[in-house]
């Protein structure tokens, strides 16, 4: 009896001992922190300075490389996937479109949509003019004049893949940004690993009417899923009083990595 009673206590201690080493090592990941890069007003030169961190654009390469970057400005998306139309959550990653770079986007909203430009076929107006006539004055673009916003939510959700394939991958950095951004701590990413854990929220520093940048960037990649929080009203309303509306322009991220 002894016997089993001292191997039921080394079982016990071995097992705690095993919890406490996973519970610390949690705990060191979740302190992992990404270096931050923000900017707003005259953005140019701090974007391209993020570019040059993440490496060469390696634009429409299927496959993935050993390092470099993949970018999205919108402004190769045709007028028959612009508003009035819907923007297709895979384009970006579906070789059917020419266009694989490893991002799908999907929003909790009825659908994505990318703003007309000025000489689109339909007579559809720039801007999310077609939502409220006032955002034409409050949303000066960064590139081109494409940018994204989801319908009926603020939320965009980004998750990363061996580009051209269905295989879910990771990256170390991703940058955006954002436009027209009027209330502190309102609009965001928050990033999540392969597992879904969370690797942190982070602000979008404030530029009424014009453009700013968030970029963050981890040692080694860990990034499978972003979630990009716009403003806190989906587009509709003026933007005023407590309402904040906010859309995206430039999408920037690491080359896509495969998951260990």
């Amino acid at each position: 009896m002894k016997f089993i009673s001292l191997h039921s206590k080394s079982l016990a201690i071995l097992l705690f001992t095993f919890v406490f080493v996973l519970a610390c090592s949690r705990q060191e990941v979740d302190h992992i922190k990404p270096a931050t890069y923000s900017a707003f007003g005259d953005i140019k030169s701090d974007v391209d300075a993020f570019r040059d961190l993440l490496g060469d654009n390696n634009i429409n390469y299927l496959g993935s490389k050993p390092a470099g970057r993949r970018e999205i400005n919108w402004d190769v998306i045709p007028d028959s996937l612009a508003l009035p139309n819907s923007y297709p959550e895979t384009y970006f990653n579906d070789r059917s479109y020419h266009q694989a770079r490893g991002a799908e986007f999907s929003t909790p909203g009825s659908r994505l949509m990318i703003c007309a430009d000025s000489d689109n076929p339909t007579g559809t107006a720039p801007s999310f003019v077609n939502f409220n006539a006032t955002y034409a004055n409050i949303f000066p673009t960064y590139s081109g004049e494409r940018m994204i916003s989801p319908q009926a939510s603020n939320i965009l959700e980004v998750r990363f893949y061996i580009p051209g394939t269905s295989i879910p991958a990771i990256v170390k950095g991703v940058g955006a940004v954002f436009i027209d951004v009027d209330r502190a701590e309102t609009s965001s990413i928050s990033l999540f690993d392969i597992d879904d854990n969370s690797l942190g929220t982070y602000y979008v520093p404030m530029m009424k009417e014009g453009q700013a940048f968030l970029g963050l960037l981890f040692e080694a990649a860990m990034i499978h899923r972003a979630r990009i929080t716009l403003g806190n009203t989906a587009l509709g309303p003026d933007d005023r009083g407590t309402k904040d509306i906010c859309v995206m322009d430039d999408f920037i991220f690491s080359e896509p990595q495969p998951s260990p």
